[in-house]
């Protein structure tokens, strides 16, 4: 059975700067030598992981939002809110917008992978931006989107409202599936297989990648919030202060005392360390 390590910022210095946005999957990434904390209205925390320390504070647009989300891929870090998706150079903080929006009361969630950078946006639109050359492409008419992944081969969006989950082939964009999820649908992971939490519930549910078939579900505390794979692993916060492994293989829960509420996490593949933003 895999471990892993946990690290933690400053929790006065990231409260200084700005509270946590609300429950998010993506407030929160590792990589590119450093880690990246969303905090509302619209700022993103660069800390650098070797001391524990904010290196900088990064306004992210030009207004205020609700939600920010952070994703790494293609040697930068990108935000997404409201006002659009934003590139940031991880050695110099220098931020660039990719692409502009005007949607300021939706959910605009990011995710890299399969090539590209993706912005899903919550009333059922997805960009896909090649990130060697720039440019980028819009696919409209879509199912709502609350959370955007990628993964096995595929696009995965859930809607929340509607307790369902899409499946996208990544080069033509079409659906190759849409999965209904009795219980609701909250969040969604990609790791050896795509996992689907449920906070009504307080389930962790398998979706099959080969069949597009859901599994059974396993309980993972009363109140569950975020989530994040590695280390063979799925790892799921909940508001009671600890973190529950779920063993890929095994579906084996094993409870990690945390003593607060985590309200974000993100497993670092490098270094095998699993990081929680702590509220």
């Amino acid at each position: 059975m895999g471990s892993a390590r946990t690290a933690e910022a400053s929790p006065a210095a990231l409260s200084a700067i700005g509270p946590p946005p609300p429950v998010s999957n993506h407030a929160l990434v590792v990589g590119q030598g450093g880690a990246w904390i969303a905090r509302v209205p619209n700022f993103l925390v660069h800390v650098d992981p070797r001391l524990g320390e904010v290196r900088s504070r990064l306004v992210i647009g030009s207004k205020g939002f609700f939600s920010i989300n952070v994703a790494e891929g293609a040697d930068a870090i990108w935000a997404s809110n409201p006002s659009g998706l934003t590139r940031v150079n991880p050695a110099t903080d220098e931020q660039r917008q990719i692409v502009q929006l005007s949607e300021e009361l939706t959910t605009v969630d990011v995710t890299a992978g399969e090539g590209a950078i993706w912005m899903g946006i919550g009333t059922g639109s997805i960009v896909r931006l090649d990130p060697a050359t720039g440019s980028h492409r819009w696919f409209r008419g879509l199912d709502p989107i609350d959370e955007i992944t990628v993964g096995h081969g595929s696009v995965w969006t859930i809607d929340v409202l509607g307790s369902t989950v899409t499946r996208y082939d990544p080069e033509t964009m079409r659906s190759r599936a849409t999965i209904p999820v009795t219980g609701g649908v909250d969040a969604i992971v990609v790791g050896e297989q795509v996992w689907i939490l449920s906070r009504t519930l307080g389930s962790l549910t398998e979706l099959d990648p080969t069949t597009n078939e859901l599994g059974h579900a396993v309980q993972v505390g009363d109140a569950p919030t975020v989530m994040t794979a590695g280390l063979g692993a799925i790892w799921v916060a909940d508001r009671d202060g600890s973190i529950r492994r779920v063993d890929e293989a095994t579906r084996q829960v094993t409870p990690l005392a945390l003593g607060a509420e985590a309200r974000a996490l993100a497993f670092d593949d490098e270094t095998d360390t699993l990081w929680v933003d702590i509220v």
